[in-house]
């Protein structure tokens, strides 16, 4: 999966160089998730009227750890409806993600490979704390036959010799019209700076585009995650209202509610924040490894569909929350320089002051809206150059006042 702020680092030094302007909780038990699971071993594909399977089957080295992917060719014509998922996989299972891409048939690639970037919007998300989506009576996914979708599975395999870890995800066919798309939650704070022996809290303003009923928020955190929270507020609410209390890593369950139980109305936001204890001599940031990096993420089910930048929580005003020194420049030149890997860089990364705290999220998100199909990769600097020109030229003027 993408390192938070990996794309700005490998796509906009060299690209604003060339202009004129200078510069989730490993698992160790696993057999069948999902909506409806066989109860054990792997599953049967459907028949071709009633839905379809993806399949992953990797080997995977004695004490590894993969990300790996999968493409896939929706078959049929046409608009095609789901209305549940099955899912089966092997014991050491980390999370299962299915998402969208805007590749053609001819590009898909049907082969296990290494996952990279992020290729579009999730519609299906399973962890090994949490099963997958299960949606009420008319709510489902919408797809069209010739999509091409990905499947990613994170995986650890705890025994010594290599293993064959295979998983099944079967999307089942909707028996009846829909009356509403449901879509995914995708909230990701890139901005995570835990000291050695000391604590942190990492932030994150999402706001909300449409009325939507959320049902379900499924809660990540690696080893040194404390406590997570998550409250709505705005429109007739007089104060934010909490609906999300975890106890971190330890307490990774997905929360489900029931239709209407969780109402959130156009103009409002989700705003959530993480706690971390970090007692180990090693300094930590943002990063995928469950012992060696932190995250701060929420995923979850909701309808009806957002477009994607209210999904991945990256509209203008959406983005980390922090009221640091550090001015917008100041933040680029230590991203560019550490490039997620050096502590230093990540702590000026996130102390940036209130008032170039807009300019910073809004190049952030623009890196996320326009090129996550291709960042990283040989194609970043061609993309975010040139469509992020404005973003980065109001991060170098946004400054911090004077104290």
């Amino acid at each position: 999966m993408i390192r938070g702020h990996e794309w700005m680092s490998v796509a906009l030094c060299t690209a604003f160089a060339a202009t004129s302007l200078g510069l989730l909780a490993c698992g160790d038990d696993g057999a069948t998730g999902g909506a409806g699971g066989d109860g054990g071993g792997l599953l049967d594909a459907p028949s071709e009227d009633q839905g379809f399977q993806l399949q992953l089957d990797p080997l995977v080295p004695g004490g590894g750890e993969v990300h790996l992917c999968r493409e896939f060719v929706v078959p049929g014509e046409g608009e095609i409806s789901i209305e549940r998922f099955e899912t089966s996989f092997a014991p050491g299972m980390h999370h299962i993600l299915a998402y969208r891409t805007n590749k053609s048939p001819a590009e898909a690639v049907d082969e296990v490979f290494d996952c990279g970037e992020i290729p579009g919007q999730i519609f299906y998300a399973e962890s090994a704390d949490a099963p997958g989506a299960q949606f009420p009576e008319g709510v489902g996914i919408k797809l069209n036959g010739g999509d091409v979708i990905r499947m990613e599975l994170h995986a650890l395999n705890v025994e010594n010799a290599e293993a064959l870890m295979p998983v099944r995800l079967n999307a089942l066919y909707a028996k009846t019209p829909l009356t509403s798309e449901a879509g995914s939650f995708f909230m990701y704070d890139r901005d995570i700076a835990i000291p050695a022996q000391g604590s942190f809290t990492a932030r994150m303003h999402c706001e909300i585009p449409s009325d939507i009923e959320i049902l379900t928020i499924l809660p990540h955190v690696h080893v040194r995650g404390t406590a997570q929270r998550m409250w709505v507020s705005g429109g007739d609410l007089a104060e934010p209202k909490l609906f999300l209390e975890t106890k971190g890593y330890a307490d990774q369950e997905a929360r489900k509610f029931a239709p209407g139980e969780l109402s959130i109305k156009q103009g409002q936001f989700l705003d959530f924040e993480c706690d971390y204890e970090n007692p180990t001599a090693l300094d930590i940031v943002e990063g995928p490894s469950k012992d060696l990096n932190e995250m701060c993420m929420l995923l979850g089910d909701y309808y009806p569909r957002m477009a994607r930048e209210g999904e991945w929580c990256t509209l203008v005003g959406s983005g980390p929350v922090m009221d640091g020194s550090h001015d917008c420049g100041e933040a680029f030149q230590a991203l560019n320089e550490g490039l997620n890997l050096d502590f230093a860089a990540e702590v000026v990364m996130t102390s940036v002051c209130s008032e170039a705290l807009g300019a910073w999220n809004d190049l952030g998100n623009c890196g996320f809206n326009n090129c996550a199909d291709v960042c990283p990769g040989p194609q970043c600097n061609d993309c975010a150059g040139p469509k992020c020109v404005d973003e980065f030229v109001a991060c170098q003027a946004a400054k911090c006042e004077p104290q």
